[in-house]
């Protein structure tokens, strides 16, 4: 969050690209421990709002798919939700759907061609 607001402040031409993953905060806090540190999901959308707000350019979220865990219909429901609480414009936001790139250390398997399809 702090150096999403310092981009707004450059003078550059860059987009904005941020791994979301989850539309809920408990769950990303455990995708991703910074969360909290940050203020959670609620202090984010705030700043992506502010971003695309100031900046006029279309942000993009990363959703890696994990399977069972964030690639059901209701969890893409959730982010729709999300994405209105915050009342971020449809034309300033891609959200960018892939199934999860495994790595060692991370228990969760990709998404198959259900899950994503179910997803989107």
């Amino acid at each position: 969050v702090p150096n999403i607001k310092k981009l707004m402040e450059e003078d550059i031409q860059v987009r904005l690209a941020l791994s979301l993953h989850c539309a809920d905060d408990e769950e990303r806090s455990a995708l991703f421990p910074a969360n909290r540190r940050y203020g959670g999901l609620d202090e984010l959308m705030k700043t992506i709002r502010e971003y695309i707000f100031t900046t006029n350019r279309r942000v993009t979220l990363e959703w890696a798919l994990i399977e069972n865990e964030n690639d059901t219909p209701e969890v893409a429901r959730q982010l729709g939700q999300l994405l209105q609480r915050f009342e971020i414009r449809r034309d300033m936001v891609h959200i960018n759907v892939i199934p999860l790139n495994q790595t060692g250390g991370f228990k969760g398997s990709p998404s198959g061609r259900r899950g994503v399809h179910d997803f989107v």
